[in-house]
């Protein structure tokens, strides 16, 4: 059973249920009234018979014919057993008093009242009154209301359930892999704020296979690359006529190559699980100056080769984090600035405390960005600078990224072509905070 189907039955169950409680209601509520209205008519019709013989020589039959009245009928009997009197009611009886009794079936009572051998019954098992009358306009009514109320609901459920089977179709579209669906709906509701939800949820997706194409499509360029270099060079390793310069020349460029792919799949592999994780684990407070000038030793043959020379102005700050994740931070960052740097250039690095906060500095004299790849540098397999682009994976940055994220810091870049690049790092008081040593 579809959505609309069920949805018109349950407001027709709650119409129709609600009706009869109306109609309950209303006869509680009028009851009173409407009892005390027929008792008193049954009296006086009650009275006329009784005066009329007292003061005529007709017999009651006669009488009764004369005054019969259709919302009123009398009757004759001899017996009241079938009344199931109280004694009080038979006492009253006997004295010639009228006893009202009331129905339990339908809101309509009768008054008995004796007389001589008989006794005058009036409006008891009526055959045409008022309240049947009442009772079947009623029915038509109710049914004529059901039928009016199935045509609104109709209408209300097709139109309350247009944006849903727009929902729905748009969802099955989306399954089969089409993210361009859009559903159009300027309504406030909560189907409204639910159909802006889908379509910022379809144009994530979107965005969300684009960039796993441009991921698949950019890790097959950087793993073909290297791996066509060792082929290449591997097949003419089997050539007879080569000197032992030109086998040692390739090599080493195989060797390079088989690095390069090494350190590319490490990236990604890293890069993976860096980003399906949300917390960082293992923990612990170390030295964070002591660090970075452990990253610099360590990057020694690099800026030796180049006659960089290192500014340092630290701080001495004990840091609370993976002190393995930052160490890859600073050997992304240092490097980066080494290879960015001309010959015998200077690399500043400030580290100091802010505001409860800590700031590190890192800023070299280099070649410097434009714009544009300012704001892509953190993006996977991005190379803004295609002198220096075969030396990195591309991946480098967005590690660092993601690894300050990871950590609750921030990172800020100021560059300019030719004049350098200042990388500022700003990490909050988290957990055990940040102690002067």
């Amino acid at each position: 059973m579809q959505l609309k189907s069920k949805l018109s039955i349950f407001l027709l169950v709650i119409i129709v249920v609600a009706s009869v409680f109306a109609y309950m209601g209303a006869i509680l509520v009028s009851n009173k009234n409407f009892i005390e209205t027929i008792k008193e008519n049954q009296r006086y019709v009650a009275e006329t018979i009784l005066s009329a013989n007292k003061e005529t020589d007709l017999p009651l039959e006669r009488i009764i014919a004369i005054t019969h009245n259709a919302l009123y009928p009398v009757k004759l009997t001899k017996g009241i057993d079938d009344l199931r009197l109280s004694d009080t009611e038979k006492a009253l009886l006997e004295n010639g008093i009228i006893v009202f009794i009331k129905q339990r079936v339908i809101p309509v009572g009768i008054s008995v009242v004796k007389t001589d051998e008989y006794y005058l019954r009036v409006g008891y098992q009526p055959e045409n009154n008022l309240f049947r009358n009442y009772a079947m306009l009623l029915a038509y009514a109710f049914l004529f209301s059901i039928v009016v109320f199935m045509l609104i609901i109709m209408g209300l459920s097709n139109k309350a359930m247009k944006p849903i089977v727009q929902l729905n179709n748009a969802t099955q579209e989306v399954a089969k892999g089409n993210f361009d669906v859009v559903v159009v709906n300027d309504s406030q509701d909560e189907i409204g704020q639910l159909t802006e939800s889908f379509n910022k949820m379809a144009k994530e997706l979107k965005s969300i296979e684009y960039l796993r194409k441009d991921f698949v499509s950019n890790v097959s360029h950087e793993f073909k690359t290297p791996i066509s270099s060792i082929l290449g060079f591997a097949k003419l390793l089997e050539s007879p006529n080569l000197t032992d310069e030109e086998k040692k020349e390739y090599l080493d460029i195989i060797v390079e190559e088989s690095k390069r792919l090494s350190n590319l799949s490490t990236n990604i592999l890293n890069l993976s699980k860096l980003e399906s994780q949300e917390i960082v684990f293992n923990k612990s407070e170390y030295s964070l100056d002591e660090q970075i000038r452990n990253v610099i030793l360590l990057l020694e043959p690099k800026w030796y080769e180049k006659s960089i020379s290192f500014d340092i102005e630290m701080e001495h700050i004990s840091f609370y984090a993976n002190e393995d994740l930052m160490q890859q931070v600073w050997i992304n960052l240092f490097n980066n600035a080494i290879t960015y740097s001309h010959p015998k250039g200077v690399v500043h690095i400030k580290m100091y405390n802010e505001e409860e906060k800590a700031v590190i500095v890192i800023q070299d004299e280099g070649i410097g960005m434009d714009e544009y790849t300012k704001n892509r540098m953190f993006e996977k397999f991005f190379k803004g600078d295609t002198v220096h682009s075969k030396e990195g994976t591309g991946l480098g940055l967005a590690l660092v990224k993601r690894i300050i994220d990871l950590h609750n810091g921030a990172i800020e870049v100021e560059s300019k072509p030719g004049e350098g690049t200042t990388i500022k790092l700003i990490f909050p008081n988290e957990f055990r905070g940040w102690e002067v040593i």
